[in-house]
């Protein structure tokens, strides 16, 4: 389970929202909604331990995240986004095995492993695997990075944007399968998107910050419709 503890993000003296209160069990993908600039990054990054709250607490299974080593943070939870800062000459395999560092020991270095093969055939990307990061478009890139996600094969994935630079076939076709492995694998997936469509043709449940910079939670998709509009 994770539980948001009379949470209040933001950067120094500024508060972007404050008294979040919610617990999500495994199992649930959940669209994040709202405008540019409101907060929503700032929450994951506060969700994943990167910035540490304003007020309260981030729980996992009872316990505070943000008191977690630095291994355990990352057997706990992955955070992504639309990075581009990617090594250019390795391929996309060797980029997505990144993700399985956590799981090498001492020299033991993989440059393939059955859980990278996995992700790389669900997500359709055969054909790209052996390219250089330089030789693929952003899309493919932003593919590269949701598969490099999974492989880390943690029970909480936060994915920022993740569908920017894809054509609307492969948005679909992404949330699709990111609703299936929440289903499937028992995970929960928060997904800060502007893609509202398909938010709201996969997910389970909306997390709505509007203007007031009030974050407003629900599982009914028409009301996280007229909440996103308020």
């Amino acid at each position: 389970m994770l539980e948001l503890k009379q949470l209040s993000i933001g950067y120094g003296n500024k508060t972007l929202l404050e008294n979040i209160q919610v617990k999500i069990e495994h199992g649930c993908l959940i669209g994040l909604l709202g405008a540019n600039g409101i907060g929503k990054s700032t929450l994951l990054k506060t969700i994943a331990g990167i910035i540490p709250p304003l007020h309260g607490s981030v729980n996992v299974a009872g316990k505070n995240l943000h008191q977690f080593s630095i291994e355990k943070k990352a057997a706990a939870i992955t955070i992504a986004g639309t990075e581009r800062d990617a090594i250019s000459f390795m391929t996309v395999q060797e980029f997505i095995q990144l993700g399985r560092h956590r799981f090498e020991t001492g020299f033991s270095v993989q440059s393939n492993s059955a859980e990278t093969q996995n992700v790389i055939s669900q997500l359709e990307m055969e054909k790209i695997a052996q390219k250089q990061l330089s030789e693929i478009s952003d899309g493919e890139r932003q593919k590269s990075i949701i598969a490099r996600a999974l492989v880390q094969a943690t029970p909480i994935l936060l994915l920022d944007e993740p569908t920017a630079f894809l054509d609307y076939k492969n948005k679909a076709f992404v949330f699709s399968y990111l609703r299936k492995i929440a289903e499937t694998e028992n995970k929960i997936i928060i997904v800060s998107t502007h893609d509202i469509e398909v938010a709201f043709q996969n997910c389970q449940q909306w997390w709505i910050v509007n203007e007031n910079q009030k974050l407003s939670i629900t599982a009914k998709s028409e009301e996280a419709k007229a909440l996103l509009i308020a």
